[in-house]
């Protein structure tokens, strides 16, 4: 996949829909492939991140047919087609963070609190939830870190 293609098809697809409402912005994931198509031609393996860099030409191509406003369907459609791979690819190589971390750092917090509440709870009087906050508090750290470095990812981002 030649680099300049995929970055002309990204300058497209950002005079297309930069001036849009927010909600339109959100259909089409405007951020997270602007932040996904970044990162891919920032990779350094190239060869690996061709087959990528191939998905994310393909999802401008698709874009540019439909007719806006775009349906929920069709754009969670379109978003697991063409950008979950391309997602989850880059969560492990380019330490990208999703929308869902942060709840699901909660979930886990909450599960080894309920653990530490069922085993101790009756030695000790108390209960602090411990692992909610701390798993929260990275999460968070995390998230907002990645936001800055754009390498943050979503349906509807």
């Amino acid at each position: 996949m030649n680099s300049e293609a995929l970055l002309n098809k990204k300058e497209a697809f950002i005079l297309r829909f930069g001036e849009e409402v927010d909600d339109v912005k959100r259909q089409v994931h405007y951020q997270s492939v602007i932040n996904m198509t970044d990162a891919l031609l920032n990779i350094k393996n190239k060869r690996e991140s061709d087959l990528y860099k191939q998905k994310i030409y393909e999802y401008f191509e698709e874009i540019s047919n439909y007719s806006l406003p775009i349906d929920q369907l069709s754009s969670l459609k379109l978003f697991r087609e063409y950008l979950q791979e391309i997602s989850l690819y880059l969560m492990s190589k380019a330490n990208f963070r999703s929308t869902t971390d942060f709840q699901r750092a909660i979930i886990w917090g909450i599960i080894f609190d309920l653990l530490l509440f069922l085993i101790f709870s009756s030695i000790f009087g108390y209960f602090l939830p411990i692992f909610t906050l701390f798993f929260g508090l990275k999460a968070y750290s995390e998230n907002k870190t990645a936001l800055k470095e754009n390498r943050y990812f979503g349906r509807r981002y």
